[in-house]
């Protein structure tokens, strides 16, 4: 097979080989090929790294705490992702701010301040995945808590994975809540809501709780279902946090 094909070759060859000028002639090639390949260059180039487009902008959320808990800096990305959690009174630290105000849940507080913990008496990293969705794309982090000097500890949050779907009212940081309502817990690790005892994917909560036949929705609180409190407790259990 590889004789026959280098035989073809050769004949292809001495073919070529015995044109000249006269045995050709030039086409002239047609606009839409240009412009098919410079809209081709223009969109790789909006891909290259250094130059992301809006949507796929890395997402970073940073921010420490010191030896009491209490806020000592914050990046960028903290405010926009207290304002995404209806928290904006939680865009700039105070010298008063502890932390664990801004978590209502009792568990999901608990397992934060096991990572703390073994954060600080290790003297080591600990990376924690979870999920924190915005209106219009699902949304997947990776949070790295780090030590830093005198007993305190750093959060670093990188957006490591999202899907674009469409919009979805009850995440959005901006809509008017009806705050005389019971809040909806969203997972901060599956990013369900619970409704009626039940945890449910967030177009199904919305479709069960009739959300969309209400003038406004309910406000929303961080909580952890039970199948992923299991699993991130294995997790830190597999990097030596002592889980109750």
């Amino acid at each position: 097979m590889a004789q026959q094909s280098g035989d073809a070759t050769e004949r292809i060859i001495r073919a070529l080989r015995s044109l000249d000028a006269s045995d050709l002639a030039p086409i002239e090639t047609p606009p839409s090929v240009w412009d098919g390949i410079e809209a081709s260059i223009e969109s790789g180039r909006a891909e290259l790294p250094g130059s992301p487009s809006p949507e796929s902008a890395v997402l970073i959320v940073e921010y420490s705490i010191d030896a009491s808990d209490v806020l000592t800096e914050v990046g960028a990305g903290w405010v926009e992702s207290a304002i995404d959690n209806d928290a904006p009174e939680l865009g700039r630290p105070d010298d008063k701010r502890v932390l664990w105000e801004s978590i209502d849940d009792d568990e999901l507080r608990e397992l934060w301040q096991l990572v703390v913990q073994q954060v600080r008496s290790e003297q080591s990293e600990v990376r924690v995945p979870f999920r924190c969705d915005s209106a219009r794309a699902r949304r997947w982090f990776e949070m790295a808590v780090s030590p830093v000097a005198d007993g305190g500890v750093r959060f670093r949050s990188v957006l490591v994975f999202q899907e674009a779907r469409s919009p979805v009212a009850l995440l959005d940081p901006t809509i008017e809540r009806d705050h005389a309502s019971e809040p909806i817990a969203l997972c901060s690790w599956c990013g369900r809501g619970r409704f009626d005892g039940s945890w449910l994917g967030i177009e199904r909560l919305v479709a069960d709780a009739r959300l969309l036949e209400r003038e406004s929705p309910p406000p929303l609180t961080s909580g952890i279902c039970g199948s992923c409190r299991e699993q991130m407790s294995a997790e830190l259990l597999a990097q030596g946090v002592a889980v109750s």
